[in-house]
């Protein structure tokens, strides 16, 4: 069963100083498991949701970001450290 997200969310880092709200339906949903996003999280895999640009803002915090590799950006919070996007 898919849950549809009709409504917007919000969302955030641990120190709650990065936040930022998601509105409409994402158009993929996954569980990533590349080396890449092992090493990014720390974990065994990372899950995805993606979204086009003109449903996500953040609202907190600018996030910092990192060129992870060749066309990758990733933000995360430059206060805590949480992993927030990839693009």
């Amino acid at each position: 069963m898919t849950q549809k997200m009709t409504e917007s969310r919000e969302g955030g880092c641990l120190c709650g100083d990065t936040r930022y709200q998601v509105a409409g339906e994402p158009f993929s949903v996954c569980l990533c498991h590349c080396r890449s996003c092992q090493r990014a999280s720390g974990g065994a895999f990372v899950p995805w949701l993606s979204i086009g640009k003109k449903n996500f803002q953040f609202t907190g915090a600018d996030p910092a970001k990192h060129n992870s590799s060749d066309g990758v950006m990733r933000t995360f919070c430059g206060r805590c450290g949480t992993s927030l996007t990839y693009e």
